[in-house]
């Protein structure tokens, strides 16, 4: 059976499935092409008109079964021919209920990061609306819904697109990679759990033949984001990251291929606060050997695994501690291998396109 679905592409894709979006987009994105790849209908759709870009090439075995366009004209299709599902990760207020009610569909699919948001007013209007949740992390906050919900949530698990690559293939890099670190109305824990964590990442970087370079993954936010506590941002440690030679901070937008799986391939380890919980950057770079920093206050997938080598890092850790657990997550090779093997058990269903299929697939049979 092959469906016709609507897939919202949150952000600017201007790059088509190499785009350089995380969180929500990157579920969308990976999903639009696990599917193509499987021959179904995919249409991608946002505000701006998504587009191939230079990865136009690389995916032109499927892109035959993809159409880019905006939400208008995507709206426009589903009263030419009705789609069989709508898929929209961001789907996160009942403003967007109203937005998608002239849309002929199915099957009507909420992504959601956690918990149960069914009753929320105006958000569910009929049968036809789920909720979705991308990985086993935000799937556990499901434990103690109502049961009268429990058909209403399903597990639609973010596909990972890029093979599983070894823990110890050639690796001289570290990566950072901590969203919203500076941000004002963020707690002055988390900016300064993120301040020591930078100057950890600096540390990291004079040890000379073990580390050679250090990546900041979407520096435009650090130095940048309007949101930014400038105390921080302005201060000699964040701004020695533009002038050392060790380090690369990557921009918001790149170019010709997913720049951040590049990274995460030849990176030991990513930094991470832990927030936002469920993003599947944690789930990406495990998949590329690289391991991340996990906390237990994110209620991690991954923490039971950490947790066996002492691992897991608290919020009442202090930097003596913090930094020893780090150091062993990098350079402890027994512990490296032992830790990634562990995890990536937790990464096969994400690889298993049959069952994200069969997932959808089993809605429109209900």
């Amino acid at each position: 059976m092959k469906i016709k679905i609507l897939i919202n592409l949150p952000g600017t894709i201007d790059n088509g499935f190499f785009s350089p979006e995380r969180g929500e987009s990157r579920w969308a994105q990976n999903l639009a092409w696990m599917l193509a790849k499987k021959g179904h209908k995919v249409w991608c759709a946002s505000v701006s008109k998504p587009v191939w870009g230079k990865s136009q090439e690389f995916f032109s075995l499927y892109k035959d079964n993809v159409t880019f366009c905006n939400l208008y004209e995507a709206k426009d299709e589903s009263k030419r021919e009705e789609f069989d599902v709508l898929f929209d990760p961001s789907w996160f207020h009942p403003g967007m209920t109203e937005f998608y009610r002239d849309f002929n569909s199915k099957v009507f699919i909420h992504g959601h990061w956690g918990g149960c948001c069914y009753d929320e007013p105006g958000r569910f209007p009929d049968e036809r609306h789920y909720i979705a949740y991308p990985n086993l992390q935000v799937v556990t906050s499901m434990r103690n819904c109502a049961f009268r919900h429990a058909d209403k949530h399903i597990f639609l698990p973010m596909p990972l697109m890029f093979p599983a690559c070894d823990v110890e293939d050639v690796k001289d890099s570290i990566a950072w990679g901590v969203k919203e670190c500076f941000f004002a109305r963020k707690s002055i824990e988390l900016r300064e759990h993120s301040k020591y964590l930078l100057t950890l990442f600096l540390q990291l970087l004079k040890l000379g033949s073990k580390i050679s370079r250090g990546y900041v993954i979407n520096s435009e936010q650090m130095f940048n984001a309007p949101e930014n506590d400038m105390n921080y941002v302005n201060s000699p440690l964040v701004q020695s990251l533009k002038i050392n030679s060790n380090i690369i901070c990557l921009p918001t937008r790149t170019s010709y291929s997913d720049i951040v799986n590049r990274v995460l391939r030849y990176s030991k380890i990513l930094f991470r606060t832990g927030e936002p919980p469920g993003a599947p950057l944690e789930y990406e770079a495990i998949s590329q050997g690289c391991l991340p920093l996990v906390w237990r206050k994110s209620e991690n997938v991954f923490v039971n695994y950490y947790d066996m080598f002492g691992l897991t890092i608290e919020d009442t850790d202090n930097t003596s501690l913090i930094t020893e657990k780090v150091m062993e997550l990098t350079f402890n090779k027994r512990i490296r291998e032992v830790l990634y093997h562990t995890c990536l058990n937790e990464l096969n269903i994400h690889y298993d396109y049959d069952f994200i299929e069969g997932v959808l697939l089993e809605l429109l049979r209900r």
